[in-house]
């Protein structure tokens, strides 16, 4: 009956710090918990790896490493169609996200690592019968299958220093369905898609599956991150050793005399530099506009929103349009 009694106790024990640890490790990654799951989950931790070990060899990395393999079954219920689609399948930076074709790996590494769970294929000019498919976390994209693929591409290009070469296409992304499994596609912006759709027998507009509550909240945790990384500027390095002070030359007659607001230089000068901003803008608006076209041809997006987003396009480079006659004044 002692014997019993101690083991009861032992396995309490037990499972009161499987808890605390799990409860720590949520507040840790700041996720949202249910304490009633969280128990539940402990109690299948406990059952997977824990009976026959004693409460002072019970350590957090092998709680959370038996989390992972008793969370498996839930984490499959992620799949390309319920992640953040303008995230991680439009890319209005201008190829700075996937686009052109050498961030496109960098990118499928990003969304392996945030989704082990979601295959990815990559499909361009040379590899339409056996496109590239990955599925897991792949760590680094140095070495990885996704830098192979990019340096391939970049050999077939008559200059590979040429990062935006024609030889090449803009690349898009859309989740398609294959049998049944969904998977992300990034592919070559110069294929046909009709042609590609009947060559690998996939469908496009696909619903998006339902996430439990849990799940989805874990989702938009990752793509907010990742939104966050895109977003946060990129900081300056310092330049290194120390700085000399240049030494200050004798003011000319000329600059020691202040330019006055109404001085005509200065004018002429802030004139020429907000009429240079505002072609450069305009410049940028029809290079969205052409890719707007693109995705309309290849039927990445409704003639709806095509309609309401080359209204605002052409409305944009009409006001600015009228701020250039003005000579660039506001």
């Amino acid at each position: 009956m002692k014997r019993n009694k101690a083991k009861k106790v032992a396995g309490l024990k037990k499972w009161n710090k499987i808890v605390s640890i799990l409860v720590k490790d949520y507040k840790k990654k700041k996720l949202p918990y249910d304490i009633k799951e969280v128990r539940a989950e402990a109690s299948a931790i406990y059952k997977k790896g824990f009976k026959n070990v004693v409460p002072s060899k019970l350590r957090v990395k092998d709680v959370i490493k038996t989390k992972k393999e008793v969370e498996t079954p839930k984490i499959l219920e992620v799949d390309a169609s319920n992640i953040d689609q303008d995230l991680w399948f439009r890319d209005e930076t201008g190829g700075d996200k996937f686009g052109l074709f050498f961030n496109v790996g960098n990118w499928a590494t990003k969304l392996s690592n945030a989704y082990p769970t979601i295959p990815i294929m990559i499909v361009t000019k040379d590899n339409q019968n056996a496109p590239l498919i990955i599925q897991g976390y792949q760590g680094s994209y140095d070495g990885s299958p996704f830098q192979e693929l990019v340096e391939n591409m970049r050999m077939t290009i008559t200059n590979p220093e040429d990062s935006k070469s024609e030889e090449v296409g803009e690349f898009f992304g859309e989740p398609i369905s294959i049998k049944g499994k969904i998977y992300a596609l990034y592919f070559d912006g110069n294929l046909d898609v009709d042609i590609l759709r009947q060559r690998l027998k996939f469908e496009l507009d696909v619903k998006p599956t339902v996430l439990k509550p849990k799940i989805r909240k874990i989702v938009e945790k990752v793509d907010e991150e990742e939104t966050l990384k895109i977003l946060k500027p990129k900081k300056r390095g310092r330049p290194k050793g120390k700085l000399e002070t240049p030494k200050k030359k004798p003011l000319t007659p000329t600059e020691k005399k202040p330019l006055k607001p109404t001085d005509k230089r200065l004018k002429d000068n802030r004139g020429e530099e907000r009429v240079k901003q505002i072609r450069g803008l305009i410049n940028d608006l029809e290079k969205r506009e052409d890719r707007l076209e693109k995705k309309l041809g290849k039927k990445l997006i409704t003639k709806a929103e095509y309609r309401k987003q080359q209204k605002q396009i052409a409305k944009d480079i009409s006001d600015l349009t009228k701020k250039l006659k003005k000579g660039g004044s506001v």
